[in-house]
């Protein structure tokens, strides 16, 4: 069962981490705006959420624990999540 969450959440990571970076690299006038959060830039911010997504994905696929992967799961999401209530408490 967790072998099935972990290749799961692995196709996830790579589809939306695939997505972050494609995005940017655009030249969208709201890539260069600070995140209101980590005051990064969004597009530097997005270029670096994507890369660790996929790298949370090659852990989740060619990893040598499980449970491991499991952990990096969790941690990658607890961090998101995080993230998501900060942006939402701020308005």
């Amino acid at each position: 069962m967790r072998r099935r969450f972990v290749i799961s959440a692995g196709v996830v990571f790579t589809v939306t981490g695939i997505a972050k970076v494609l995005s940017a690299l655009g030249s969208v006038k709201i890539l260069t705006d600070d995140d209101p959060i980590l005051g990064f830039q969004l597009g530097h911010l997005l270029l670096a959420a994507g890369i660790l997504e996929l790298t949370v994905a090659g852990i989740c696929f060619f990893g040598i624990s499980r449970q491991l992967s499991t952990i990096v799961v969790a941690w990658l999401a607890t961090n998101l999540l995080a993230y998501r209530v900060g942006v939402w408490v701020i308005g």
